[in-house]
């Protein structure tokens, strides 16, 4: 019988990552990201549905995680679900479920960490770099740092 685990998301980081080394000294980041569905109800009213999902990656890809990735930032996770359960402290047995990143690909194009922002395009020079376009950045990103987890919205989805 052929057994699967994969899971894909979409979605906004909902706080920077956390960086942690285990005592082997094998960095984990743990970060949530928002997921949103929108859809219009039987009576036409626009409705949506956001999900927040724990994420955890591993070695370089949690370091990577932890330097170029910021709250607000979009990402695709790709990964397995883990479920762990553990004793809490009223003595219940709770469970957590959380995704093991295998692959985390940035949406949000490449931000120049030293916070320079270019000037303003103007018509002579839109045309001068019309037609020049870095390949390895996709979309800006528009859900800026610093917005509210509600705020976060499922149409910067590439798809």
């Amino acid at each position: 019988m052929l057994n699967v685990n994969r899971v894909i998301l979409a979605g906004n980081l909902t706080r920077d990552p956390e960086l942690r080394y285990t005592p082997g000294g094998s960095p984990v980041a743990h970060f949530r990201i928002a997921v949103s569905k929108k859809w219009r109800g039987k009576d036409g009213e626009l409705k949506s549905e956001t999900g927040f999902f724990p994420i955890v990656v591993w070695n370089q890809t949690a370091q990577n995680c932890h330097k170029f990735l910021t709250k607000g930032s979009p990402v695709l996770i790709e990964g397995r679900l883990r479920v762990d359960s553990f004793v809490g402290r009223d003595g219940n047995k709770r469970f957590i479920t959380e995704v093991i990143g295998d692959t985390v690909s940035f949406l949000g194009g490449r931000r120049d960490q030293t916070g320079y922002q270019p000037p303003a395009q103007t018509p002579e020079t839109e045309n001068v770099s019309a037609g020049v376009a870095d390949e390895g950045a996709g979309p800006a990103d528009p859900a800026a740092p610093g917005e509210d987890e509600a705020a976060l919205d499922a149409s910067i989805i590439p798809f």
